[in-house]
């Protein structure tokens, strides 16, 4: 019998995110010069950072994700509804990051994945695995269960510190 997913509450959520972003940040300094976008950018546009490569012009648009629950069950939460009962389509569909850095702080995995690549196999992925609901306070989130060995396939997996 498969377990309810645990309500999230917003705030931890947040705390946790800004949490693992501030680590991410130091940790990918060493190769890019770091710019985080406004409160404003990231709602309307759904990136998190612009990267600039410390040997060149080149901009990256960044999606952070952080999940620690991806631990304990081999999965990635590919979010393709972000409100469910607004019908509001998830960042899997809206995001104008050019990549998406995926971190499991317990394991101090980093999946780095082009978001091109992640749109691609989205109508694969949802033949394939459970699209699941996320409880939040007073709305849900759905997201596609993708096995994190997946993501290694699709693009850079590197092991950092691990964070809890």
């Amino acid at each position: 019998m498969h377990k309810a997913a645990p309500e999230h509450r917003f705030r931890d959520q947040l705390d946790q995110g800004k949490r693992a972003e501030a680590f991410l940040d130091i940790y990918f300094s060493r190769w890019f010069h770091i710019h985080p976008v406004s409160l404003d950018t990231e709602l309307r546009d759904g990136y998190d950072r612009i990267f600039q490569r410390r040997n060149n012009p080149e901009r990256l648009k960044i999606e952070y994700k952080a999940d620690w629950q991806a631990v304990e069950t081999g999965n990635a939460f590919i979010e393709t509804i972000s409100v469910y009962e607004e019908r509001k389509p998830g960042w899997a569909h809206t995001s104008q990051a050019d990549m998406l850095i995926y971190f499991v702080p317990p394991r101090g995995a980093v999946y780095m994945l082009p978001l091109p690549a992640i749109r691609f196999m989205l109508p694969s992925w949802k033949l394939r695995y459970r699209e699941v609901p996320a409880p939040n306070q007073g709305y849900k989130t759905y997201g596609l269960l993708v096995p994190l060995l997946q993501l290694g396939r699709f693009g850079n997996v590197r092991q950092v510190a691990t964070m809890r």
